[in-house]
């Protein structure tokens, strides 16, 4: 049988206004602005490094703040007024090495949609727009800037601590060196149904599944609640 397992995340990409913060600007006469960070993201921010998970922040806006709570943080990657975010994430996981399906990303908005269509842990933040959550493999309770990263960051590592994985058995009826090998009776019970069930009886397995072109075997794994 073969076992396709969920790979772990190597990247964490989060977009900036809206999930680092509530979204809000305040902007001073003079040109500098404020934004506002909540503790426990960073808290978060920094368990995540420790667990040997880059950390990148991508924004489409320029902000001295920015690069300043990422230097607080230790967070290495930081892309501003980036017009192509999906351009950039696939220029830097080439550059690390980095396959798409082991990062994750936290959007909000619109212009996050890109790049969660091709990464392989989308996440969206409770108050994101409706395109986001759809298309999001996890949304947090929590709202941008209210904690929403940390929750996101716990809920990554928990994955990668608990493997899961799924089992595929192929199973053809006419094989070319035994036919019907698969159902052949082997101490009272047939062949397949011994190597499902041992499958089933993987703990980290979430699923078990049996491939088949053929009626009759499907027939009898329906009956062995394959």
């Amino acid at each position: 049988y073969q076992v396709f397992a969920m790979k772990k995340t190597r990247l964490l990409f989060t977009d900036v206004d809206g999930v680092l913060t509530n979204g809000r600007l305040l902007m001073f006469s003079r040109g500098s602005e404020a934004k506002f960070f909540h503790v426990q993201d960073g808290l978060g921010i920094k368990r995540a490094i420790e667990q040997g998970v880059k950390v990148g922040m991508i924004s489409g806006r320029e902000s001295s703040v920015v690069r300043r709570r990422a230097k607080e943080l230790g967070v290495e990657i930081v892309v501003q007024g980036c017009a192509d975010k999906v351009s950039e994430v696939r220029r830097i996981s080439d550059q690390l090495d980095i396959e798409l399906d082991e990062i994750a990303y936290i959007g909000d908005d619109l212009n996050d949609l890109g790049v969660m269509k091709i990464v392989g842990r989308p996440i969206a933040v409770a108050n994101a727009v409706a395109e986001v959550r759809n298309a999001s493999v996890m949304t947090t309770k929590r709202n941008g800037g209210d904690g929403a990263v940390r929750e996101a960051i716990e809920w990554l590592l928990s994955s990668a601590e608990t493997l899961s994985f799924s089992i595929a058995i192929p199973a053809r009826l006419q094989s070319t060196r035994l036919p019907r090998k698969v159902l052949t009776d082997i101490c009272g019970r047939p062949m397949l149904r011994h190597v499902f069930e041992a499958a089933r009886s993987v703990e980290a397995a979430q699923d078990v599944v049996i491939l088949t072109d053929s009626g009759e075997v499907a027939s009898a794994a329906e009956g062995w609640g394959a």
